[in-house]
């Protein structure tokens, strides 16, 4: 707590190695140029839960608010990232494949892109990463573009998947028509999901020749500050016939109930 570093890892750094977090807070730490509250720079990390909240990246180029992973795969459970900031993926920045179930991320901050996460691709040609998030929160989050989540990297060499999990009024910080909660640059399956009042033309942004495969249960709703009557909004790419779009959230909930 309440530890800085003029480099990367504010609270925690681990270089090739294997590290393990569990039943931990890691709050209020300080890097300049990635990983406020932890970096992983190769090797492998687990993070269970465990809250990291208020940690920062200072440098305008800055990535991880909260977790920065290079060249490193990492799995977080049952765990809440919470009012982190840096330049690129406010929460969390990964170059590697990372599974995240039961996390919470609220309230972080990317003054660029990817509010609540960033996803890029390093690996060697041919070598698919994967965000794999399921029973996950993004809510509140803030960026110029992909207030919630920010995918990007070689086309193909990516892949977001989401499940069961609910992307509810993130903030988009940017001109009005890049503000979008979920940007994908590379392909993204989804089943189960809620992507709704987030703020933004429209919910989602699906780059030329990229595909969002629907498995169906997903529903996507008007932006906040916008009028009553749900907006006209298929960006998310859901056709599935049990998915549900251009309805009130609220109102939808209601009549489930």
């Amino acid at each position: 707590r309440d530890n800085s570093s003029g480099g990367v890892g504010g609270g925690i750094y681990s270089f090739d190695g294997s590290l393990v977090v569990r039943d931990s807070h890691i709050i209020s730490n300080t890097a300049v140029n990635g990983g406020g509250g932890l970096q992983l720079y190769l090797g492998y990390g687990e993070i269970e839960r465990t809250r990291v909240q208020g940690n920062q990246v200072t440098s305008g180029l800055g990535q991880g608010g909260g977790l920065q992973t290079r060249y490193a795969p990492v799995t977080l459970l049952d765990s809440t990232f919470e009012g982190n900031s840096a330049n690129r993926g406010g929460g969390l920045y990964a170059t590697r494949s990372m599974s995240l179930t039961n996390v919470a991320l609220v309230a972080n901050q990317a003054f660029d892109t990817g509010g609540g996460l960033f996803g890029t691709d390093d690996s060697p040609a041919g070598d698919q990463q994967a965000y794999n998030l399921t029973n996950v929160t993004l809510s509140a989050n803030r960026a110029d573009r992909g207030s919630a989540i920010f995918v990007t990297g070689t086309p193909g060499e990516a892949l977001l998947r989401l499940r069961n999990s609910t992307i509810y009024q993130n903030i988009g910080t940017g001109f009005a028509s890049s503000q979008h909660a979920v940007s994908l640059y590379n392909h993204a399956e989804i089943g189960n999901t809620v992507i709704a009042n987030n703020d933004g033309n429209v919910q989602c942004f699906v780059d030329e020749g990229v595909s969002v495969t629907s498995y169906g249960g997903n529903l996507s709703s008007q932006s906040i500050g916008t009028s009553p009557t749900p907006q006209d909004d298929t960006s998310c790419g859901f056709t599935a016939g049990s998915d549900i779009i251009n309805v009130d959230y609220f109102a939808n909930i209601l009549a489930t109930l």
